[in-house]
Formats: C-alpha cells, sequence, structure tokens
C-alpha cells in the first residue's frame, strides 16, 4: 500500500477523532475520516477500525496485553475496546494511526463498499448495544496515559 510505503502506522479504513468538549472526550462525539466520508491523502486519527494494516513483526507487541475485559465479559463478542487499544499501544510505541487515502466518492478502495447493503443484520455491534462498552474502554485507557489528538 503507497501510503504505509510513505509512512508506517496502523492503518484502517474508518477512522475516529474525538471531539473536545467541555466535559471531555466521549465515544459517541467524533469526526469521521475514511470510510464513508472519503479522503484524498492518509489522515493521523484517534483510533481505526474496518480492518487494521501493519507491519506483521509489530502483532505480537501490539496485541501482548489486551485488556481482561476483552476476554471475560459475559459475552466477548459484544465488546468493541480493541480498536481503541491497538492504537493506544501502537502510540506509546511511538506508532501513528491513520485512515488510508480513500479518494473521493463511492470507489474500489473504499473498506466498505456495500456496508449499508450488507452490514445492518440484527447482530451488528450498533445495532445491539454492545458499543455501549465503548466510553469504558476509552476511560480506562486514558487512565493509562493514551492522548488524544484534540485534547
Amino acid at each position: 500500500m503507497d501510503d504505509m510505503a510513505r509512512q508506517p502506522g496502523v492503518y484502517g479504513g474508518r477512522g475516529i477523532i474525538l471531539k473536545p468538549a467541555a466535559a471531555g472526550p466521549s465515544f459517541w462525539n467524533y469526526q469521521l475520516s475514511g470510510w464513508p466520508t472519503g479522503n484524498a491523502v492518509a489522515e493521523q486519527v484517534d483510533f481505526v477500525g474496518h480492518f487494521w494494516l501493519m507491519e506483521t513483526y509489530w502483532l505480537r507487541d501490539l496485541l501482548s496485553n489486551l485488556p481482561d475485559r476483552l476476554f471475560s465479559a459475559p459475552n466477548v463478542a459484544g465488546e468493541c475496546g480493541e480498536d481503541m487499544y491497538l492504537s493506544f499501544v501502537a502510540q506509546q510505541r511511538g506508532i501513528p494511526t491513520l485512515t488510508y487515502g480513500h479518494g473521493e466518492g463511492c470507489n474500489p478502495r473504499w473498506s466498505s463498499i456495500q456496508a449499508y447493503e450488507m452490514g445492518l443484520h440484527p447482530n451488528a455491534m450498533f445495532c445491539t448495544g454492545s458499543l455501549d462498552g465503548g466510553e469504558w474502554y476509552l476511560r480506562h485507557l486514558l487512565s493509562r496515559g493514551w492522548k488524544l489528538l484534540r485534547f
């Protein structure tokens, strides 16, 4: 991937930049980068989802200390902190998190070209309330030193 060759980092298809607010950051108050907004060039973000692209040899280090909650929750498939965690540990190692250049308008480079047609399954996290745990993970990682772009 051209963007990765220019700037090594953890890349993803849907990027989240948490917005400033008087009460501090909130999992639900964000600006999107990448899918579905499109961006012409790579953009640094707080965390990414849809997929991750990174150097393979980083995986052992970056995924070595996942939060216990990701494994001990009653419904581990309903947890949503892995995207934030990956960006947090990458940041600790000096590795940025970015969305790759998608290009304008829906095109084959987008990380999801049929999200609305294929992604509205009743078990999708945003349909089940599973994303509610995002606020817990955000607070947990901030307490451990995660620095957000706009805070």
